[in-house]
């Protein structure tokens, strides 16, 4: 797969930390190919999958191209995927987050098994959830928990609407927050879980920022620049935070690097395709 190599080197520059999300994002395309994707809650509902892996802050680990159900005859289910991605991340003490599509609890035992935590909204209709929790009807600030014998609690907790949990790490305990000067109480694994996803959110942002981007009718040019000139840039710039933390970068600043460094990598590329065509003509 083209992503093989990108993939590699994501893994080998930096150590991820402990908390991992698991997520999917959306390149935009419109044209023929036999794995295009519809999915009505995104902003660009037909496209290409990616499935990826997201540490802090904003770092993609690994990425996958889903090739559709009937190509990819393996990676078919929430589970499956997730075991997958994360097949090199897995017995190494990590704690992964997933939205309500992919958590169950076959997942959760899974990963169990494979010494990592699980953390997740989990949708009401999913398998063996304990009746008492899925159908106790709450008020605001209200909550139900139930935890089994294998430490996998299910949380339902009423906010502006019902919040239903699932984790391997948590219990039912509260943390009290400051949220625009009031003091409000939430639950310690809601707290977890929206600090592992914004690591995926942070690095939809940051590709989104100036995308290159362009209308084509071949689907592996939106891919290659997707992963060239967005997700790699963005790593790069991560770690070069990482390693130099002492150089500041604003948010105008780090909107003016991007477009520098995508045009610098555009530059390059043409400069090294103009080489090559001229040494074949000769």
């Amino acid at each position: 797969m083209f992503s093989s190599g990108l993939v590699k080197g994501c893994n080998d520059d930096d150590a991820p930390k402990e908390e991992l999300c698991v997520d999917e994002s959306m390149i935009p395309f419109r044209g023929r190919v036999t794995f295009r994707q519809y999915n009505k809650s995104k902003r660009h509902k037909y496209g290409i999958k990616l499935f990826k892996v997201c540490t802090h802050p904003g770092y993609t680990l690994k990425i996958q191209v889903y090739s559709g159900k009937n190509i990819d005859i393996e990676n078919n289910t929430p589970t499956k995927i997730v075991l997958s991605l994360c097949d090199e991340l897995l017995n190494k003490g990590h704690t992964i987050a997933t939205d309500n599509w992919y958590t169950s609890l076959e997942l959760a035992y899974e990963l169990l098994k494979n010494d990592t935590h699980f953390l997740g909204t989990v949708r009401k209709n999913r398998k063996y959830l304990p009746r008492k929790v899925v159908e106790t009807n709450l008020k605001r600030g209200e909550f139900v928990a139930q935890e089994n014998d294998c430490g996998i609690t299910v949380l339902k907790w009423k906010d502006k609407r019902d919040v239903l949990m699932l984790s391997t790490k948590h219990t039912d305990k509260f943390t009290r927050l400051n949220v625009r000067g009031k003091a409000v109480q939430k639950p310690a694994m809601v707290i977890d879980y929206n600090k592992c996803k914004a690591s995926v959110d942070m690095s939809d942002q940051m590709t989104a920022y100036s995308t290159p981007l362009r209308k084509t009718v071949k689907w592996y040019r939106k891919l290659a620049i997707e992963l060239l000139l967005n997700t790699a840039v963005v790593n790069a710039l991560i770690m070069h935070q990482y390693f130099f933390p002492a150089i500041r970068i604003s948010p105008f600043d780090f909107f003016v690097y991007i477009i520098f460094w995508r045009h610098h990598l555009t530059e390059i590329y043409v400069y090294i395709s103009f080489r090559d065509l001229s040494l074949f003509h000769c």
